[in-house]
């Protein structure tokens, strides 16, 4: 067996994805099979819209956002949770169904082992994302608020500024 020589020049790619016209049409599609990891599809065909609802008017309410950065903040916190939700689920599942197959973890095979560690890194994945969300609009929200009692204490110094002189 021949050894492939690498070229320092070039960068390396270890997995440069499909090529061809079908190849990429098919990976496209991979995101939607589980949703774990999909960025265009925020509402499978085997998700409720009424849960997903709920779940923005929960946060709307949760933070009443008065601007458009807050309700930015807070559209990326609704999808990070359905995400996170999501992938929840999901991991259940696969677990479920590994459990339906074998139910001593003993005798699982290193592709259960594979699958539900996937699975658990999609959902660390949107835990990370929705926690890094929801920090981001409460520091956003922590900063408005002392903006707001800054303002306040140098309306109130310069009020007894003025009645001074």
């Amino acid at each position: 067996m021949s050894e492939k020589k690498i070229d320092p020049t070039k960068p390396v790619v270890v997995c440069p994805g499909p090529t061809s016209p079908e190849g990429k049409a098919t990976s496209s599609r991979n995101a939607t099979r589980h949703g774990c990891c999909a960025l265009d599809t925020l509402i499978l065909p085997n998700e409720n819209l009424q849960d997903f609802d709920m779940l923005k008017a929960a946060w709307r309410k949760t933070y009443t956002p008065a601007t458009e950065t807050e309700t930015n903040l807070v559209n990326q916190l609704i999808t990070a949770d359905w995400l996170l939700q999501r992938s929840i689920r999901t991991l259940v599942d696969v677990e479920s169904q590994i459990f339906a197959t074998e139910s001593n973890p003993l005798n699982w095979t290193d592709e259960h082992h594979k699958k539900i560690a996937r699975f658990q890194r999609y959902r660390t994945a949107n835990q990370n994302a929705f926690t890094k969300c929801r920090r981001a609009i409460d520091d956003y929200h922590k900063q408005r608020v002392a903006e707001k009692t800054s303002a306040q204490k140098q309306a109130v110094a310069n009020e007894r500024h003025a009645m001074r002189k």
